[in-house]
Order: C-alpha cells, then structure tokens, then sequence
C-alpha cells in the first residue's frame, strides 16, 4: 500500500475514533443526568449535614461533570478538525447555506452550556451558598469563552488553510 493511502487511512480511522469519542461523551452526560436526576427525585430532600441537601450536593456534582465533559468535548472537536483539514479533498465542505451556524459542534455547545446552566439554577434554587454559586458561574463563564476561543481560533486556522 502506497504511503499516501496509508496516511489516509489513518486520517480516515481518526476521524472515526473522535466522532466516536463525542458521541460517546454526549451518552455520558445523558446517562449522568437520568442517574443525578432519579436521584434528585428519589432522596433529594434528605440532608447530608446542618442545611446541605443531597439534590444541592447533586447540583454542585453535576456542574463537575458537566464541565469535564464539555472540556473533553471541545478538545475532542479540535482534534477531529484538525485531521479533517488533512485531506480536504476527501470531504469537500458544503455549500454555504443560512443555517451555516447551525451546526452539531454550536448545538452541543448549547447543550452543554444549557445543562450546566440548568444545574446552576437549580442549585441555587436549592440554596447553594451565594459565594459558591458564584464560583460556579464564574465556571461557567470560563467554559463558554474556552469554547469559542477554541473553536474561532480552529475556524480561523481552517480558513487561511483554504
């Protein structure tokens, strides 16, 4: 085999292997939120110490994950651009369209911020102290900017490659 089909081929494999791995985080979180979520409704009123509930304890938990996930998420989407601008002329890149913007990588950037979102509120619904709600939205807004500097700063590579 000629070693430009090996390379291919390898590109190819790769871009299997972090399709994959992001589809794979997504059923995680999904499989984290029905667990955190029978348990909320099952055992979230009972209390860990003085005034800490379990759905609080869950809440501040879910944020965790959510957040390691949503890194491991965009790391995953940088790594499986960056093979598909190997050999763009495998994949030739569709047409512009309106919808451009409405792509799987802004989806789950929505979804992993809504999620993260959601849980802060409830979290704070559920009387998460003030300075740790805080710290959390502060998490918060940290992700939301780790995305989009990552994925602009992928977007512009991509473009002065073309």
């Amino acid at each position: 085999m000629p070693q430009d089909e090996v390379v291919r081929s390898q590109i190819g494999e790769n871009l299997r292997f972090y399709g994959d791995m992001r589809f794979k985080q997504l059923t995680l979180l999904m499989a984290w939120l029905t667990l955190a979520g029978a348990a909320v409704v099952g055992c979230g009123t009972i209390e860990l110490a003085a005034s800490v509930k379990v759905r609080t304890l869950i809440a501040c938990i879910s944020m965790l994950f959510t957040g390691v996930l949503w890194v491991m998420e965009v790391r995953a989407t940088l790594y499986w651009a960056a093979h598909f601008a190997k050999a763009p002329e495998l994949w030739p890149p569709p047409k512009k369209s309106f919808w451009r913007l409405l792509t799987a990588t802004n989806v789950v950037l929505f979804l992993y911020s809504g999620v993260y979102a959601l849980w802060l509120w409830l979290g704070l619904a559920w009387c998460l102290s003030l300075w740790c709600g805080a710290l959390f939205a502060v998490l918060l807004l940290a992700l939301i900017v780790f995305s989009v500097k990552n994925y602009r700063l992928a977007l512009t590579e991509k473009n002065q490659q073309s």
